[in-house]
């Protein structure tokens, strides 16, 4: 069995960046593009009770683009701590495979 090392899993999980920038991708369109979603806005569409025709909302902020556009902005900023995720222990797991049998009628 082969023996799988956090460094291993850090090599294979790394991205070359020139591949990003190679296909537009750079820092700086991706903080633009980061930078119009702090402003998105959103229109609802919903049938009225008792009517059968859609109703739209008025542009209004969408609040939860905005945040998530806010929360990434500060981690790629390195405002917010990175998560740490530590294992004290080697992990094991054994995986056994029971034949189903299929009932008659």
């Amino acid at each position: 069995m082969t023996e799988i090392t956090p460094e291993d899993i850090n090599k294979a999980s790394s991205v070359n960046e020139d591949t990003f920038n190679d296909a537009g991708l750079t820092d700086e369109y991706m903080a633009r593009k980061l930078k119009q979603l702090t402003g998105a806005m959103e229109v609802k569409a919903q049938i009225p009770k008792g009517e059968t025709e859609f109703s739209y909302s008025k542009r209004m902020k969408a609040l939860d683009v905005r945040l998530k556009a806010l929360d990434l902005a500060y981690k790629l900023k390195g405002k917010v701590p990175a998560e740490k995720h530590e294992v004290d222990e080697a992990i094991s797991v054994n995986f056994s495979v029971t034949p189903i049998k299929k009932k008659d009628g």
